[in-house]
């Protein structure tokens, strides 16, 4: 008995159900997406469902828990944006100057392209499911800034100068710069990109050493501070310091 083409016929199916289960995977990542830079206080798994048109179940099926879903996007956003090889690459920099400016870039390419996404996160995370997800991205942050500042073999200790590096590419870091000094983007990046970007570790330095790593507050005094030097060293000859928007 010949039992070939069955087995042919079932294979067929069994693969045309992964696809359709991949592609049903992919609709609701794409809603969930949606739904979180839209309407990040209905972020739900009943409301990605209505927005994908999938059943309720089905989304159940593929994510228990919106903080599931939301890590999923996440990961989706950090495949797309290839996070992963690129903070090899500079893990693997012998220049510890080459290592910081190649994991500067790979973070602040991320929060420039995906700043409504992780607006919309960072107001979830009074969710403690969800709170925890943007902790362990803050951990990982951390794990790899402290690989790079052991290269450096900075005078001031490899921890204060991994959390100042973390300090600086962290998401919320960009959105003080962006949201409430009202820097463009590209204001933004050249403010950590300039040539005097050691003075600027220099600083968040002190101030880590002085205030310690957490609190917006800091963080938003910090980048003043650094803006402010930026600014004056791109007009030696202003001697009116003050800020045009005050």
């Amino acid at each position: 008995m010949n039992t070939a083409p069955a087995a042919k016929a079932r294979s067929y199916r069994l693969g045309r159900r992964a696809d359709d289960m991949a592609a049903t995977r992919e609709r609701i990542l794409v809603a969930a997406r949606a739904l979180l830079v839209e309407h990040p206080a209905a972020f739900s798994l009943e409301a990605v469902a209505g927005k994908s048109g999938v059943a309720r179940l089905t989304v159940y099926r593929h994510f228990a828990s919106r903080a599931m879903l939301l890590r999923a996007v996440i990961a989706t956003m950090s495949d797309l944006a290839r996070v992963s090889p690129r903070v090899q690459r500079a893990l693997r920099a012998e220049a510890p100057s080459d290592a910081v400016r190649q994991f500067v870039d790979v973070a602040w390419d991320v929060w420039r392209s995906e700043a409504p996404l992780i607006r919309a996160a960072l107001r979830l995370v009074n969710d403690p499911e969800i709170a925890e997800i943007v902790n362990a991205t803050h951990r990982s942050r951390y794990r790899d800034s402290l690989r790079i500042a052991r290269k450096a073999r900075s005078s001031l200790g490899a921890q204060d100068l991994a959390r100042a590096l973390a300090l600086l590419t962290s998401p919320e870091a960009y959105l003080v710069m962006v949201d409430q000094l009202e820097l463009t983007p590209s204001q933004a990046r050249h403010l950590l990109k300039r040539g005097e970007q050691d003075m600027v570790i220099t600083d968040c330095e002190r101030s880590l050493r002085k205030f310690g790593p957490d609190g917006m507050d800091r963080t938003r005094d910090l980048l003043r501070q650094a803006q402010a030097s930026s600014a004056q060293s791109s007009h030696p000859d202003r001697t009116d310091s003050r800020d045009p928007r005050t």
